[in-house]
């Protein structure tokens, strides 16, 4: 049996509290060796929505961001990210940067970007994070003395590029652990790499590699934790859920799943609607379920306030959308059994740009993007649709895609059709091989026996 390890989990955000936590992926390495939880502090803006009560408390450290240096390593990453270059995802990601920092400072960044001026200003920023000193890190890493560090992230936040740095100079490893697709090729807020970065699959890999500079001997396919869940049967047969939302079990259920990206999606339900009333999908029966932080999108309290004929919220988050009529609601991070529960039991998923597409064809459910032009103002959706992991899901042909409003109820009654294909749930589960990696044993068991490998090594 492998001698027993002190590992420190850092937490920073609520959706990686629900994505691991949550899941359970650090279960087996609990029981086998002393783990302990580094989190930010209770009030840390990026900690609002995070449930820690789990975690005992003598398990439990909280330390504050160092923003000084987080200023400065963001500094670094978005002039890199403004300096654009040849690739169409680094392009994307330029005119994303320049939206979210704004245009004085955007042009400014390229200035100090330029081939003449960045090498020189990069040596300034690398010795001005010299100069600052992680004072309650570096104070716990002594005290601790952790043999491994084990850091779930979006590839960006307040403890990342710290933890990269300061493990390195110390000698501790550090596993990095992505929490979704788009992390690798989009968020990767990192200056360096860790020791190993584990990845959903083949797609993540190349973009670890491509578009984070991780070297390749250190990007692992993984498979993700939250998605364990998927391998586990559903709470609720067809029947019971249909008797939970009011609908015939004879109907074909075609679930609405809402977007983070701020679409109009009162616009699509209504043309859904529509199409129900006047016999078009008379056999459809319409499920909506908002994005955990996506407000019902544009305008979403317009959902919540209409009466609807032929659209049932579902369940367990029917509250977010009464409560999302009387304003923003910010994070929420419900139960990842519940969307089991939803996907194994309607008949195909419809949705503008969420991940919620790819668990649907986990579960080998059609899933249907529907992207519409009027929303082309949108600047947030039209960078979005630039992006490499949705560009590759979108040219996988197994996955269908509605461009324009006009072609949406069409593409719906095409994607309920695909449904009653018999093959189709296989080769659904194929294509997501690609995105992520299949695996027999859990993710939590695999996770310490990866922990124990590399620490021996």
């Amino acid at each position: 049996m492998a001698p027993r390890l002190k590992v420190l989990v850092f937490l920073d955000h609520p959706i990686i509290v629900r994505h691991f936590m949550a899941a359970g992926a650090f279960a087996e390495l609990e029981r086998r060796h002393d783990v302990r939880y580094v989190a930010l502090p209770e009030d840390h803006k990026r900690m609002r929505g995070a449930d820690l009560s789990a975690i005992a408390p003598d398990r439990l450290i909280r330390i504050p961001e160092a923003v000084d240096r987080s200023v400065v390593w963001t500094r670094m990453f978005q002039i890199e990210s403004l300096r654009g270059g040849g690739d169409p995802q680094a392009r994307a990601l330029a005119r994303h940067h320049a939206k979210s920092v704004g245009e004085w400072t955007a042009r400014k960044y390229r200035w100090l970007g330029l081939p003449v001026v960045w090498p020189f200003y990069r040596r300034l920023l690398a010795g001005r994070v010299a100069a600052l000193k992680n004072g309650p890190l570096e104070a716990l890493l002594d005290r601790e003395r952790p043999h491994v560090i084990v850091h779930p992230t979006v590839l960006a936040g307040a403890f990342l590029n710290d933890l990269v740095e300061t493990s390195a100079r110390r000698g501790i490893p550090l596993i990095a652990i992505m929490n979704s697709w788009d992390n690798p090729s989009t968020k990767r807020a990192m200056v360096g790499h860790p020791d190993w970065l584990l990845v959903w699959g083949p797609q993540t890999r190349d973009h670890a590699i491509r578009y984070a500079g991780v070297p390749a001997a250190r990007v692992v396919e993984f498979g993700a934790s939250q998605f364990d869940i998927y391998r586990r049967p559903p709470r609720l047969d067809r029947a019971e859920f249909c008797a939970r939302h009011g609908i015939d079990p004879a109907r074909n259920i075609l679930l609405y799943a809402g977007s983070s990206k701020s679409c109009d999606e009162y616009a699509d339900l209504d043309a859904l609607e529509n199409a129900v009333e006047r016999g078009i999908l008379a056999d459809a029966a319409i499920v909506y379920r908002p994005h955990p932080w996506g407000d019902c999108g544009k305008d979403g309290a317009r959902i919540a306030k209409r009466s609807w004929r032929h659209v049932e919220f579902e369940s367990t988050m029917a509250d977010y959308v009464r409560r999302a009529g009387n304003g923003p609601q910010g994070i929420t991070t419900p139960d990842y059994a519940d969307t089991r529960d939803l996907l194994v039991n309607v008949d195909a998923t419809l949705s503008p740009l969420s991940t919620i597409l790819l668990e649907s064809a986990l579960c080998g459910k059609p899933s249907l993007c529907v992207v519409d032009d009027s929303d082309a103002a949108n600047w947030f959706l039209s960078v979005s649709l630039e992006l490499v992991h949705f560009k590759e899901f979108f040219a996988c042909e197994t996955f269908d895609v509605a461009k324009g409003r006009g072609e949406l109820v069409d593409a719906a009654a095409r994607t309920l059709a695909r449904a009653r294909d018999p093959d189709v749930a296989a080769r659904l589960r194929a294509a997501t091989l690609y995105f992520v990696s299949h695996f027999d044993a859990p993710f939590d068991r695999r996770l310490a026996d990866f922990v124990e490998a590399k620490v021996a090594a």
